[in-house]
Parts: structure tokens; C-alpha cells; sequence
């Protein structure tokens, strides 16, 4: 019977998914694809990569496609890559909130919940444009601190900035 609890907790967590701070870019072409990679959980960092080598990015679209392949890489578990990324995003746009989020995300699969919610904090302090994500997200590893009021609170935040966000409704129902 000991041995069922760990097991049970091992799966609660694994169900638990974080809603990922991509961020769109303009055009049609492999940033593009990048952004539909990250924004379809997906793993294949292949058109992150051609964007970065071969397209003239600059500015904000430059740093938006690190942002996304630091989603791609995190989705794929490899997260000092995807740290490697956001450090690279932040060196050109520190202004974007997402490079934070997704920061989160990355320490949030680490298990570093306290680190996660710092750069959960952090992305809402900059201002990103999916309020609702990190609101999320920090109830999540509110959750998994055991901070279960801060983290209801948290996804109330969640549903006023996205009303229609089912992930934190369920969550908020659950506790």
C-alpha cells in the first residue's frame, strides 16, 4: 500500500501541464513554423533551428523564435538548452515577459517550484500578453508548494484575464 502513494503522486504531477508562453511572429516562414511548433506542444525544434541560421531576424522576431524554440526544447525535456535560449531572448528583448514564463516552465519541470514561480512573477511584472498562462502556472507550483489558498487565488487571477480558460476552472474546481 506504501508504495501505491508515491506511484499516485508521480501521476498527479505528470498530469499536471503548464501553459506555455509562446509567442506569435510575423510572416511565413520557419519562424512561423516554430511558433505553430511551440504553440502545438510539439518537440521538433527542426524549423526553430533554419529560422535562427538562416532567416534576418531581427528585434523582437529574433527573440520571440528563441522564446519558441525554448518551448519546443523544453516540450522535448531538454532544458538547458531551452534555458540557453531564454538567456539568448533575454539578451535582445528583456522586455518580453514570455522569456520569463517560459523560464518558469522550464524550472517547473525541474521540480524548482519557488525558482518557477519567481519567473512566473516575473513575466506577469513585464507585462506578457497571456496574463492568464503565468497566473496558471503560478497556481500550479503554488499547488506544489502546498500553498493551496495562494494558488485558488491564483487561478481566479487566471479566469478574470481569460474567462473562457477551462485548465484553471478545473483546477480551481478541484481544490
Amino acid at each position: 500500500m506504501r508504495s501505491f502513494f508515491p506511484l499516485l503522486a508521480t501521476m498527479l504531477l505528470l498530469c499536471t501541464s503548464t501553459a506555455f508562453a509562446q509567442i506569435s511572429v510575423t510572416g511565413n516562414n520557419h519562424a512561423r513554423n516554430c511558433f505553430m511548433e511551440a504553440a502545438s506542444d510539439g518537440a521538433n525544434a527542426d524549423s526553430c533551428d533554419k529560422s535562427l541560421e538562416g532567416e534576418m531576424l531581427v528585434g523582437r522576431d529574433r527573440a520571440a523564435t528563441y522564446v519558441n524554440r525554448a518551448v519546443v526544447e523544453t516540450n522535448a525535456g531538454n532544458f538547458r538548452a531551452a534555458l540557453r535560449d531564454l538567456e539568448r531572448a533575454e539578451s535582445l528583448r528583456p522586455d518580453l515577459g514570455e522569456i520569463y514564463a517560459s523560464r518558469g516552465n522550464v524550472f517547473f519541470y525541474q521540480n524548482d517550484y519557488e525558482a518557477a514561480l519567481a519567473e512566473y512573477d516575473r513575466g506577469i511584472e513585464a507585462g506578457m500578453q497571456k496574463l492568464h498562462a503565468a497566473h496558471y502556472d503560478r497556481g500550479l507550483a503554488l499547488e506544489q508548494l502546498g500553498r493551496i489558498v495562494e494558488a485558488k487565488e491564483a487561478y481566479r487571477e487566471s479566469i478574470v484575464h481569460a474567462p473562457e480558460f477551462e485548465l484553471a476552472k478545473a483546477r480551481l474546481s478541484r481544490l
